[in-house]
């Protein structure tokens, strides 16, 4: 997949130098071959080591400018933090551009602050890392611009406004909670009293694609000082992150909340993803996929892969939730995925609230990242 992200991408996989064959030769390593990509196959298990000799014999290549190390996950516990830690001994002093695809977990989790750190971004896919180091390679530099947590550059894309996000998936139909936008803490008040309260408050900065993430979110406001005074907290508190302006929503009340997104994937195109959604997306991983364009028919099966659906038919008294409003969103969602194949790169819209029977479903909030 790799591979062929690089070859669109308009890069080469350059076969090793001699001297890189005979140095794998000499590691004894039955698992090894020397060629392009590096793979220390199952070795890894009975030698920790491995990775970081293989990836050290690779980044002296002369043939090699930059280097995409895809790691087996998030660094969540003690091996997986060694295996990250080893490749970024190498990849921090071996002079090329670099950037690290995780096969699991996402770029802005702790664990990753230490690649941050030393300016080798994580990126969420291998297209990503694709574009990452053809921008690199055409602009000569030493190394790709640092990709800090929650920002754009963990993409490899643009990411929209929140405001752009939400008007582009109205406009095909798909149903968003409309966003106030403010330009400073004195205007926050205002547009917060024309809402109506209780209310949400987001920060808006440039890059900035998980704002809960960032401590750019706060909820249960209900009155025009305790807006104001929300919006004040986060700028004392993101002193590093410039802040352009806020935006104002009503907070919904019920409801379930689920994920409902697009990836795009090398082998199958266009992905519509459907699952829990929330702070539990990524604790319990309740994620279900299927190919896009999707039926109604499709849809409903989909939701029914995920525990999800249980909680949308009414759990322990709770009211059935509006699933033809989601099936609805949905359909029109996978649609978009196939008309914008060329442009976008990701969209998730979490949490999708889907509220009880006849009420509908609204995007509260809308992440949209395009690739150019």
């Amino acid at each position: 997949m790799l591979a062929d992200e690089l070859t669109a991408a308009g890069l080469e996989m350059p076969a090793p130098t001699q001297a890189t064959v005979e140095a794998c030769a000499r590691l004894d390593n039955p698992f090894l071959e020397a060629s392009n990509p590096f793979d220390v196959g199952s070795s890894v298990f009975s030698d920790p080591g491995a990775p970081k000799t293989a990836l050290a014999i690779a980044a002296r290549d002369a043939n090699v400018d930059a280097i995409c190390w895809i790691g087996v996950g998030a660094p969540r516990d003690e091996r997986s933090s060694t295996l990250l830690d080893d490749a970024l001994d190498v990849l921090g002093g071996c002079g090329k551009p670099a950037v690290i695809v995780p096969l699991s977990g996402t770029p802005v989790e702790a664990g990753f602050a230490c690649a941050h750190e030393i300016d080798v971004p994580v990126a969420r896919s291998v297209k990503a890392a694709a574009l990452l180091m053809r921008a690199a390679l055409s602009h000569g530099e030493a190394r790709p611009a640092a990709a800090a947590p929650h920002t754009a550059g963990a993409t490899g894309g643009r990411v929209l406004r929140e405001t752009e996000a939400k008007r582009e998936l109205a406009a095909r139909g798909i149903p968003v909670l409309e966003a106030h936008y403010a330009t400073d803490t004195d205007e926050v008040a205002s547009v917060a009293s024309s809402v109506g309260f209780p209310l949400v408050l987001k920060g808006v900065a440039p890059g900035v694609a998980h704002k809960s993430e960032a401590g750019l979110v706060k909820v249960g406001l209900r009155d025009a000082a305790a807006t104001r005074a929300a919006a004040e907290d986060m700028i004392r508190r993101n002193p590093g992150t410039r802040i352009e302006g806020f935006t104002v929503e009503t907070q919904l009340v019920g409801g379930v909340e689920t994920l409902l997104g697009i990836r795009m994937d090398a082998q199958f195109g266009p992905m519509l993803v459907f699952g829990l959604g929330g702070t539990m997306v990524e604790v319990l991983r309740d994620i279900a996929l299927t190919a896009c364009p999707c039926t109604p028919e499709r849809a409903r099966a989909l939701i029914g892969e995920t525990r999800a659906a249980r909680l949308l038919d009414g759990f322990r008294g709770a009211p059935a939730a509006d699933v033809e409003a989601l099936v609805a969103a949905m359909v029109r969602l996978s649609r978009y995925a196939v008309e914008a194949a060329n442009e976008v790169l990701e969209v998730e819209m979490n949490p999708f609230i889907v509220l009880p029977r006849g009420r509908g479903a609204f995007a509260v909030d809308a992440l949209i990242v395009k690739n150019t």
